[in-house]
C-alpha cells in the first residue's frame, strides 16, 4: 500500500498470493486496504474485492468478514453512511458472515478478530443481545474494529456492556 504500486502490478502480484494460497485470511484482510479510497481503490473496488474473495471461499474460511470491513471503511471515511448498517446489504453481510462464522474451525487463526467484527456489526445493525456470545468468544483480547478508537478498551468495554444490557 504505501509503496504505491499501480493496481495492475498489485493484481499481478495478488495472484501469486492466491495461486499459493486461495483463501488466506490475513492476504485478504490486507488486500481489502489496498482497495480501499484511503489507499489505491475506491468504496466500489473494495466491495467488489470483498465480493469476489467471499463467492469462492468455504464457508468456515470467514473472509465474509470481509464485506463487514468494507462498510466499516466506507463509514469512517464518510460519517453520513452510518445509515448502511441498517441497510439490506448489511444485514445480509451480517447474517453471512455469522453462519460462516459458525462453520469455522475454533482454531482458526481470524476466529477472534472476526468475533469482534461481527459483534461490532450486530450492535451498529441493532442486534446487541446478539454479540454478547461472541464478545464472551473474544476472551481478553479487544479484537475488531475497536483497536482503531482513540482508547480501544473504554469503547470495546461501553459496546459489550451494552451488549450485555440487551441480553438481560
Amino acid at each position: 500500500m504505501g509503496q504505491g504500486w499501480s493496481r495492475e502490478r498489485y493484481r499481478e502480484l495478488w495472484a501469486e498470493i492466491v495461486a499459493r494460497e486461495p483463501h488466506h485470511f490475513g492476504a485478504h484482510t490486507a488486500a481489502l486496504q489496498y482497495w480501499c479510497a484511503k489507499w489505491h481503490g475506491s468504496d466500489e473496488l473494495m466491495h467488489e474485492f470483498a465480493d469476489g474473495a467471499i463467492a469462492g471461499a468455504p464457508a468456515g474460511s470467514l473472509l465474509t468478514v470481509l464485506k463487514l470491513r468494507a462498510y466499516w471503511e466506507q463509514v469512517v471515511r464518510d460519517k453520513s453512511a452510518a445509515a448502511l448498517h441498517h441497510s439490506a446489504g448489511f444485514t445480509a453481510a451480517l447474517d453471512a458472515a455469522l453462519a460462516d462464522l459458525a462453520a469455522a474451525d475454533p482454531a482458526h487463526p481470524g476466529i477472534v478478530p472476526s468475533r469482534g467484527w461481527i459483534a461490532h456489526g450486530l450492535i451498529e445493525n441493532g442486534r446487541p443481545a446478539q454479540a454478547l456470545e461472541l464478545f464472551r468468544g473474544t476472551g481478553r483480547e479487544i479484537a475488531g474494529p475497536w483497536i482503531y478508537y482513540g482508547n480501544p478498551a473504554a469503547v470495546f468495554d461501553a459496546a459489550r456492556t451494552k451488549a450485555a444490557r440487551a441480553a438481560a
